[in-house]
């Protein structure tokens, strides 16, 4: 409630000597007052106000009774140490693990040098101080000379700025390899001794890959997947959570197929597995990736995949589903994804996938299908999401698999489409899902 001027006025005119009936109790360290005197019934705004007030003064004469500095900027009082113990917001902050050069350091008592000469250093030439790493730092002042001695052995053919510049980027991509491995020492995790490796300076990305790779586990870790895999669904009060909606259902696939991999299939409660893909089915028959949400092809793949896994498909109305899937093909032999028409040959895998499991492949048109697969091929023997569309590995598996689920391979061209595959590969060892992409796992999923 806003203060008018003449609340402001009669609290200028109070005196500053206030008398409580119960004193109150003071922690002038943490510049709190502690009033337990009752309030007056009825309890209203002005009477909260006043109250308010008398206490903020009492306080105030607390602190104007401590020792007095006054100094040229302002006058201060000295406040005592406080005794109250606040509680804090977050635990306390875990210490720092030591590096190994930090332990090594504690056991031969070697002090760390001193900082007192800076980061900076004066440069003759102009006059002005510059830092001695980094953004112009002086580190990098004979990459930048116009004339450079040469010594006896150097290669005339070679600019000793673009050497000096490869040893200087090298020395700092060895560093941050060091940093992490101090790092990972300092929490526990184990380095073999040797690696077998020998640096190739024609494949640095490969020893590069192979170095970062040296530290990880050397058998799988079952239980951590198991306990990630059944902890995805046990963050509901994190925004994160429900941003994911629309990839639960497909989620719950995936986390399913790696637990029955990992020969773990009791990690997740089958009936409550179960219970949570028929919510998922809507009233034409299609499933969403949540209860309410719109039915897809995607999500209705995964959810009858799951109760393929689970031995459940008797537990749903499989005519309503096959029913759901036919009204998604298009004349050309195509499919929409839903009903808002988006055409994709992964919609085309997802029917055959589906309608295979169900027993019901008779209810489409496989043969208009097929004949809409064959020409979405492409001169370099892979596919694309619709006829003229670019080749991707993804596109790939989804037409490979169609075309096997209905016994159709003969419209592959396996040498054309065995050497775009084989290209795939990169001099890492990882694999791309296209021409001119980086490598990653998903890629190498499609292509595996």
């Amino acid at each position: 409630m806003p203060m008018s001027a003449a609340d402001l006025t009669s609290d200028i005119s109070k005196s500053i000597i206030v008398e409580k009936p119960v004193p109150l109790d003071y922690d002038l360290g943490n510049l709190a007052a502690y009033d337990i005197n009752p309030l007056p019934t009825p309890i209203t705004e002005a009477i909260l106000h006043s109250t308010a007030r008398d206490g903020a003064q009492l306080l105030i004469n607390q602190i104007l009774s401590l020792p007095i500095t006054a100094l040229q900027n302002g006058t201060y009082a000295q406040l005592p140490e406080p005794t109250t113990q606040l509680p804090r917001e977050k635990p306390l902050p875990k210490a720092k693990p030591l590096t190994r050069w930090e332990r090594f350091a504690k056991i031969k008592g070697i002090q760390p040098k001193s900082r007192k000469d800076g980061k900076l250093v004066f440069d003759e030439p102009s006059g002005e101080w510059v830092p001695k790493w980094g953004y112009k730092g002086t580190n990098k002042k004979d990459e930048q000379e116009w004339l450079v001695e040469l010594k006896e052995n150097d290669d005339v053919s070679t600019d000793p700025r673009t050497t000096m510049k490869k040893e200087r980027k090298e020395k700092v991509l060895k560093n941050k390899k060091q940093k992490q491995r101090n790092a990972d020492e300092a929490n526990g995790i184990k380095f073999p001794t040797s690696t077998g490796i020998k640096m190739d300076k024609r494949h640095p990305k490969l020893v590069e890959f192979v170095l970062m790779t040296s530290s990880n586990p050397t058998i799988l870790l079952v239980d951590k997947h198991v306990a990630f895999i059944k902890a995805l669904d046990s963050k509901k009060d994190e925004l994160e959570y429900w941003l994911t909606e629309h990839l639960r259902l497909n989620g719950l696939y995936w986390g399913l197929t790696a637990l029955h991999l990992l020969n773990r299939s009791d990690g997740l409660d089958r009936l409550e597995v179960i219970s949570f893909v028929k919510s998922c089915q809507n009233s034409d028959g299609g499933f969403g990736a949540h209860p309410e949400h719109d039915s897809h092809m995607l999500c209705t793949v995964s959810a009858i995949q799951i109760l393929a896994i689970e031995d459940a498909l008797a537990q749903i109305d499989v005519s309503a589903v096959t029913a759901f899937i036919k009204r998604l093909q298009q004349p050309d032999g195509s499919f929409a994804g839903d009903r808002w028409g988006e055409i994709d040959t992964r919609f085309i895998y997802g029917a055959f996938n589906c309608l295979s499991l169900l027993g019901r492949l008779d209810a489409i048109n496989v043969d208009e299908a097929v004949n809409f697969i064959a020409r979405c091929k492409n001169f370099d023997g892979g596919f694309g999401l619709m006829p003229g569309a670019e080749t991707h590995s993804g596109q790939v598996f989804t037409c490979v698999g169609a075309l096997s689920i209905a016994n159709r391979l003969d419209v592959v061209d396996t040498e054309l489409l065995g050497w775009w595959l084989s290209e795939r590969q990169l001099k890492c060892g990882g694999l791309n899902g296209r021409p001119e992409k980086l490598e990653d796992v998903w890629g190498g999923y499609e292509l595996c």
